[in-house]
């Protein structure tokens, strides 16, 4: 779990970076989430002291699916 938490903190630049959707929210239909994967030069997991090269993240929505090499 600590993991998610290191890892969402490292992601919060992406929030800015995608575009938000402006306007009323109870007459527009809900889109599917869209899915990122994320190619860093390292993660640091929370868990290991060490950053590990060559993981991947996975981001759908606005939350971390999955993360782990390649």
């Amino acid at each position: 779990m600590r993991w998610r938490t290191i890892l969402g903190a490292m992601l919060l630049g992406l929030a800015n970076a995608t575009p938000s959707s402006a306007g009323p929210t109870d007459t527009a239909p809900t889109a599917a989430p869209v899915s990122i994967v994320l190619k860093p030069s390292g993660v640091f997991d929370g868990v290991d002291p060490k950053v590990h090269a060559g993981w991947q993240v996975l981001v759908t929505g606005d939350r971390i699916v999955a993360v782990g090499p390649d």
